[in-house]
């Protein structure tokens, strides 16, 4: 079996999922596994080969607290894109698994390859339920944006057998846990001038900054702003009293499994994120609706009194990869002999977890 993982790259929230699945995938028998990641906007080191980098569809960060659409499309070229999509030799393969991936998911639905998508994205078509409609242009981006065929959701709280619980990297749920001195803050939709000008109000209190934007450690008193760098992340992330962080599902599902308490700041226009953050504050998360120097009282008040909201993830990434398996024989003719490879491959996982996902 010839399996294509695709993985978007704005932010990081993809790539640590995939950092987790694709040596999954790989170990299974008979399976070959390519790794394609597009856009520009993370900053981990990937553990895998990557057998194809494409610009692909990549929203670029603002600095004010929101996508910056007009550098977006400044910076699409849709003649690459097409090209790019035409190009892609999904024909190559028996099962392209998108991760929100625009390039794999619309070539595999042009040449009729099986596609299964992965996302937390998918878990807002079936179940909206924050109150408020997604606005034209968040409807057209999580219906069109990376199609498939089938897919498998995420959710902080999976409430039905189509959507599984968040998946937490080896290295955060070995990561030793403690309570330092220092507050965390990751908010790459603003600028570190903006971060420095609201947390110089909130004194008292020790803050780590990391950037997407910094190149070298660089302190501003009781604020260090440190470059985007994993171990470290992870490292004081495990240690500190609280995060000051954006919405995104990934860095918000590992504060929660680790006890972390957070203010979440949510992206401004930004669907999945507003989401994420009327979620997170139905079970007791405080939330921000911008960062700036007004709410340092409010930073301030959250930091000394909030307490930690504390959610256990169980590791089931071999029953989310049994979940994509599924999908895929839902997608193939059942007389066929990759049908019969993957079923014995699913009850082989099955029999082993002593798990059927649907």
């Amino acid at each position: 079996m010839k399996i294509l993982y695709a993985i978007q790259g704005t932010g990081n929230g993809h790539i640590t999922r995939a950092e987790v699945l694709v040596d999954v995938f790989k170990a299974l028998p008979n399976t070959t596994v390519d790794v394609l990641v597009s856009g520009t906007e993370y900053n981990l080191n990937l553990p895998f080969s990557v057998k194809y980098h494409l610009s692909g569809l990549s929203f670029v960060f603002g600095n004010k607290g929101g996508i910056d659409y007009r550098c977006t499309l400044g910076r699409l070229r849709f003649g690459r894109l097409v090209r790019d999509i035409r190009k892609l030799p999904v024909w190559e393969y028996d099962l392209v698994v998108s991760d929100f991936e625009p390039v794999s998911a619309w070539a595999a639905k042009i040449r009729k390859v099986p596609c299964v998508g992965l996302s937390n994205q998918a878990h807002l078509l079936t179940e909206p339920g924050t109150g408020k409609k997604p606005g034209w242009l968040n409807q057209l981006i999580l219906k069109h944006y990376a199609p498939s065929g089938n897919a498998v959701s995420f959710h902080y709280i999976p409430n039905d057998r189509f959507a599984f619980p968040p998946i937490i990297r080896s290295r955060v749920r070995n990561a030793p846990v403690g309570r330092g001195e220092h507050f965390l803050v990751y908010l790459p939709s603003y600028s570190d001038l903006q971060i420095i000008r609201t947390l110089r109000q909130v004194r008292g209190l020790k803050w780590v900054v990391y950037s997407k934007r910094a190149t070298r450690t660089e302190y501003y008193g009781h604020i260090t702003i440190r470059p985007l760098q994993e171990s470290g992340f992870v490292a004081d992330m495990a240690t500190c009293r609280g995060m000051l962080c954006n919405a995104g599902f990934g860095t918000t599902s590992e504060a929660l499994h680790i006890g972390k308490k957070m203010l979440v700041i949510p992206m401004k226009k930004q669907y999945e994120q507003q989401y994420n953050a009327t979620f997170l504050e139905s079970i007791g998360v405080h939330t921000l609706s911008e960062l700036h120097p007004q709410f340092a009282n409010d930073i301030t008040h959250w930091a000394r009194h909030a307490k930690p909201i504390k959610l256990t993830y169980d590791d089931q990434r071999d029953v989310v990869v049994q979940a994509v398996l599924t999908r895929y024989t839902q997608l193939i003719p059942d007389d066929t002999k990759a049908y019969a490879f993957t079923n014995k491959m699913i009850q082989t996982i099955a029999a082993r977890d002593g798990v059927i996902a649907e």
